[in-house]
């Protein structure tokens, strides 16, 4: 069961529109679509060797109430960052998700 206490962070999902850029190239572009409280949990940390520099990437878990549409072509903005989401999770019957999302810095 989800408890309230435990949902102290709020986090807005965006929902993904392909449009096209300037030059007709396909663009993907985002609005906000829900901002809801969660529950935020570490999940790993680790730093990887991509076009010869350091990246560090992050994965959360994010627990909230169930809502209707979500998916993984939505993401997640958390304290100004953009989370893209892995996973979605139904916990329970439709009580909440458990989402797992990647911020690369």
């Amino acid at each position: 069961m989800l408890q309230a206490g435990k949902l102290d962070r709020q986090i807005t999902i965006q929902s993904v529109t392909d449009s096209k850029g300037t030059v007709g190239a396909p663009k993907e572009t985002y609005a906000n679509w829900l901002t809801v409280w969660a529950q935020v949990i570490p999940a790993n940390v680790m730093e990887r060797y991509r076009n010869r520099q350091t990246v560090t990437v992050e994965d959360l878990v994010f627990r909230i109430r169930w809502e209707d549409g979500l998916t993984t072509r939505h993401r997640i903005v958390h304290d100004s960052e953009n989370y893209e989401i892995l996973s979605v999770r139904e916990i329970n019957r439709r009580e909440g998700w458990e989402i797992l999302a990647r911020l690369v810095k």
